[in-house]
């Protein structure tokens, strides 16, 4: 009996243990749910979380890539587009196709002005050969350009950089032939800004400088050795064997200025700033310019602009006498070839050779000159 007690006492003392531990392990129908509920919060918040970095980094990579708004859409007639890093922008290098002349077409739009800025195009353009490959840098508001391809966009900008660009090409392909345009009268609307742009485009797109003989290395319609050497309106044709030599177009006004300060601080026509970009593609000494209107009439600036339809024949520039470029404004700014050969010599540490066209045009006119050998 004592036995059997005790043999009960073990029994109910395990059952009690056992239903302590059921209760401990037991999971309530109310503390499931609670269970899943947490469960998918969580996942909830993960998703979200998830999702903003996902944007963020969407957004962070789009603003990275603003320069490069439909690069994409170049195709496999114009050959592969490559990229690299220069002066912090990410620029495009072109293989155009095989016997073509890539045109190099600043385009500026301001939000105000996009119809005016597509009529210009559409008249520029119409002058295209067919040997021409058109390449656009577009700044301000884009818009599609026919029959061409945009190699960048920029909110900002100015037409140094498109010439960057060119410039890039050109040092890459030495043995091509360039052309460089720009919608000259977007910005700035006016009856004399027509007449010029009208004037250059016709000339940096003619089949005459298209054909430029080996004595030329850059074709306009009309170069002016005063007050500075240029080409008004800044659109030409030229060498790459001889583009390849200038300083980068991003550093040119920088180098200008310095010039300025240290031959010319007095100066009152002085190309810096902006205006640096017109004295650019004629500041080396081995320039040997050609240009292609007879008219007279006209040497630099707007005065005396001929008619879009002018008589064109090539020549070496400058091809007129130095009293056809002399004004009135701009008297103390680069008038003898002693100051163009210091002008050279600071900007490039070179000095000029025989075939220099400033031999001709200042001992022509002034005798016994003292330059700078």
């Amino acid at each position: 009996m004592m036995y059997s007690s005790l043999e009960q006492r073990r029994k109910s003392k395990k059952k009690l243990n056992n239903y302590i531990y059921d209760r401990k392990n037991k999971v309530t129908k109310k503390e499931l749910m609670r269970a899943i509920y947490i469960f998918i919060m969580r996942m909830i918040g993960f998703c979200i979380i998830f999702k903003i970095v996902i944007c963020w980094h969407n957004f962070i990579s789009r603003e990275l890539k603003s320069d490069d708004v439909m690069s994409s859409i170049i195709n496999d007639t114009y050959g592969i587009i490559t990229t690299e890093e220069t002066h912090t922008a990410t620029i495009r290098t072109v293989t155009q196709r095989p016997g073509q002349i890539p045109v190099f077409y600043n385009v500026f739009s301001s939000p105000s002005k996009v119809s005016l800025s597509k009529s210009i195009v559409k008249e520029q353009i119409s002058l295209l050969l067919k040997n021409h490959d058109l390449f656009v840098r577009s700044i301000g508001v884009p818009f599609e350009v026919n029959n061409a391809t945009l190699i960048r966009h920029d909110s900002e900008g100015d037409e140094a950089g498109t010439l960057n660009i060119l410039w890039q090409h050109c040092r890459k392909h030495t043995t091509d032939k360039v052309v460089y345009i720009h919608n000259k009268g977007s910005f700035h609307t006016s009856r004399s800004n027509n007449k010029l742009r009208k004037f250059m485009t016709r000339g940096a797109l003619s089949q005459a400088c298209m054909n430029m003989p080996l004595s030329c290395n850059v074709c306009s319609s009309r170069m002016s050795p005063f007050p500075y050497p240029h080409s008004s309106g800044n659109m030409w044709a030229a060498r790459c064997e001889y583009i390849q030599k200038l300083i980068d177009p991003l550093a040119f006004a920088a180098k200008m200025n310095v010039v300025r300060d240290e031959l010319c601080k007095n100066c009152s026509c002085f190309p810096f700033g902006r205006f640096s970009t017109e004295a650019w593609v004629h500041s080396h000494p081995n320039s040997m310019p050609c240009d292609l209107s007879t008219a007279e009439s006209f040497s630099w600036g707007y005065d005396g602009i001929p008619e879009d339809n002018y008589e064109i024949k090539l020549e070496p520039a400058p091809r007129f006498e130095r009293k056809m470029y002399e004004k009135n404004q701009c008297q103390n700014t680069g008038k003898s070839a002693e100051y163009r050969l210091l002008e050279y010599q600071a900007l490039y540490n070179e000095t000029v050779g025989k075939s220099w066209w400033g031999w001709k045009f200042f001992n022509s006119n002034q005798a016994n000159i003292d330059v700078v050998a």
